[in-house]
């Protein structure tokens, strides 16, 4: 089985029906990751953070869930049904993979911001880190732009 938008054999497929065509779409966790990351609210950077935070959340609750139960469904894992499956494994590949994405756009985002806007949101980051050695180098940068 290949997914519909790219192709790629690399499962679990999420299985969607296109009424239009009257077919099934198998579509694979890259393509929803792509589909997800499209939103207009990933530009937001802010959004993006508690996004990104949600993320990192998530993926230690799965790994706790892998951990718990290493090895419980490897009997299972040449049955052909276990393309469909989402596991603790399969689930955390996912959530990482947006979680790789989004940090990837916020970099973008970063990167794109003006200096003071940049050094602004650095700074506002530090501090809530309570990484104050960080403060205050930012602090400083911010004064000699202005």
């Amino acid at each position: 089985m290949n997914c519909s938008t790219c192709g790629s054999e690399k499962g679990p497929f999420f299985n969607t029906m296109d009424l239009s065509k009257g077919q099934m779409q198998h579509i694979c966790p890259s393509c929803i990751v792509k589909t997800l990351m499209d939103n207009p609210s990933r530009s937001d950077i802010h959004k993006l953070d508690q996004d990104i935070e949600e993320a990192m959340e998530t993926q230690k609750s799965l790994q706790q869930i892998i951990d718990e139960h290493k090895g419980e469904l490897d009997k299972y894992k040449d049955d052909p049904i276990m393309q469909f499956a989402f596991t603790p494994e399969s689930s955390a590949a996912l959530n990482n993979s947006f979680l790789i994405e989004m940090q990837e756009k916020k970099n973008t985002l970063l990167a794109a911001m003006p200096e003071k806007e940049r050094l602004e949101y650095q700074l506002m980051q530090s501090l809530k880190s309570e990484d104050y050695e960080s403060a205050t180098e930012i602090r400083e940068k911010l004064k000699e732009t202005q």
